[in-house]
């Protein structure tokens, strides 16, 4: 399943609740993110923003839980929001399960000079990837 929800409405939100511009915003969210470093006002912003997103987590994952009698133990985030500093932290200890951040170039080759960039885009690129890879699993 998908969460319709990304950096940006993290951002958008931040801005708000803060009375900061969008680049300061962006700069504060990337450094520290949702971490305990992070200051508690910013850290509450980021968790209010989050919540929608928990919540419709915790829902498909009681609803999958339900239906197939299996208990979900491990979450992988994609999207450019995955790499949020803390992120994979905060929803482990919401969920009780192992999580990390998606490698969609994992089994795939590439230069060595770029490996170190593609880590950095990959959870953007996770569903790209992914709808690109599965024409080939598909071809009779």
């Amino acid at each position: 399943h998908t969460i319709d929800f990304g950096g940006f409405d993290i951002t958008k939100n931040m801005v708000d609740a803060l009375k900061v511009p969008e680049q300061e915003a962006e700069t504060i969210k990337g450094s520290l993110g949702i971490t305990d470093k992070q200051s508690q006002k910013v850290r509450a912003s980021i968790e209010r923003s989050l919540a929608k997103q928990m919540d419709k987590a915790e829902d498909l994952i009681r609803q999958y839980e339900q239906q197939k009698s299996k208990k979900i133990v491990k979450s992988i985030l994609i999207g450019g929001g995955a790499r949020l500093p803390g992120l994979v932290t905060y929803w482990t200890k919401k969920f009780k399960m192992e999580t990390s951040v998606g490698d969609p170039w994992k089994g795939l080759s590439y230069p060595a000079a770029i490996g170190p960039k593609l880590q950095i885009l990959g959870p953007r690129f996770g569903v790209a990837v992914g709808l690109a890879l599965r024409s080939f699993t598909h071809v009779p």
